[in-house]
């Protein structure tokens, strides 16, 4: 499945312990020539780069993408794992013969990604899998031709489809913000959570039992869904 997502080699996960990974090969920066890339105790390296990552001795997992298939260079992708500890993933590129980031814009606060996962379509989109407690948020980062920086594609909405129980009534409203109410749900019955608003964050588009859907609140959610409070708590 070669365009499947761009991925082009695999992930390593060993532990501090373990064999050295095998090495991956690409040609990093167009010049022709591939790179021999490998993941190291603390370090990645690629060619003569060095990066160092990695935490308590762990190795980083490293895969290759290739964002923009026509500019005849490869991508890497390093994700920075341990145990107890977040995965955080970044989308890098070798210039000036060092490995380097590249950097999130138009986001306020927000200059690299730390995702659970990154894949590459090989269209110049990046495909950002991140934890939002209910679900895995995916989002669409356009990748500049020049790989200096990355943009996030706005959507209307997150796809969550989660299913919980619910032990008080909930008000489903007809908009986002609020509005009319559609209905009240009975209380211990389950809610399908449906959507969240990407406009309107924490607003959840939810299914109840009987097939009625509308709007709600994380706030209305936390106070008659147990699970739902369980797991906001847990951070």
């Amino acid at each position: 499945m070669p365009t499947l997502i761009g991925l082009v080699a695999l992930l390593l996960h060993p532990a501090a312990d373990a064999a050295p990974p095998a090495p991956l090969s690409a040609d990093l920066d167009g010049d022709g020539k591939a790179e021999e890339i490998r993941a190291q105790p603390g370090k990645i390296t690629a060619g003569s780069a060095v990066f160092e990552c990695g935490y308590d001795g762990f190795t980083c997992s490293v895969s290759v993408v290739d964002v923009h298939p026509g500019d005849k260079r490869k991508e890497l992708v390093i994700c920075g794992e341990a145990p107890r500890l977040d995965r955080a993933c970044d989308l890098y590129t070798l210039r000036g013969g060092a490995l380097v980031v590249v950097k999130v814009t138009g986001q306020k606060d927000i200059t690299e990604l730390g995702a659970l996962k990154l894949s590459a379509p090989g269209n110049g989109h990046l495909m950002v899998e991140s934890w939002e407690r209910l679900y895995t948020r995916l989002e669409k980062y356009a990748v500049d031709a020049d790989l200096t920086s990355m943009r996030r594609v706005p959507q209307p909405f997150q796809r969550v489809e989660r299913a919980v129980p619910c032990e008080g009534q909930v008000t489903l409203s007809l908009e986002p913000t609020g509005g009319a109410a559609v209905a009240t749900t009975k209380a211990g019955s389950k809610l399908t959570i449906l959507l969240e608003s990407e406009p309107h964050r924490e607003r959840f588009l939810v299914q109840s039992a009987t097939g009625l859907i509308g709007w709600v609140g994380i706030d209305g959610l936390m106070a008659a869904c147990e699970e739902v409070r369980l797991t906001y708590s847990a951070g």
